[in-house]
């Protein structure tokens, strides 16, 4: 029985970091889409002032932690969102309302599916 204990701290050890890092991305993501949002609702105001102080305030918040997601999710769901982060600037800076609205949204999936990606469930452990 006492040969048992110390895997068994260890996968509770494991299982709680697991826990931490879940929670740690779903946090994040939910801060990113909230800040999307506000890029959308500038967006529809023609704020293009608003929108483009929400994707470098999203951009900020997003950069420190790349390298980490790259670990925890994967390294294409990470390209991706850096690609639509770029594509909406680029967008913004154009004023191509129609086509960033478009790509907005497309962001916000985007983080709604890394959300899902990090959550601790049989699909994501199996």
């Amino acid at each position: 029985m006492r040969a048992w204990r110390i895997p068994c701290a260890i996968l509770l050890v494991l299982l709680a970091l697991c826990l931490a890092d879940s929670a740690a991305v779903s946090r994040r993501c939910t801060r990113w889409n909230e800040r999307s949002a506000q890029a959308i609702e500038a967006l529809s105001h023609e704020d293009w002032q608003g929108v483009e102080q929400a994707l470098e305030q999203l951009r900020q918040d997003w950069q420190p932690c790349r390298f980490w997601l790259r670990v925890t999710l994967s390294h294409t769901a990470v390209g991706d969102t850096d690609e639509l982060l770029e594509q909406c600037s680029l967008l913004c800076a154009l004023h191509q309302r129609e086509e960033l609205h478009v790509a907005l949204i497309e962001l916000r999936a985007q983080f709604v599916r890394m959300d899902a990606d990090g959550q601790v469930n049989w699909g994501n452990i199996l």
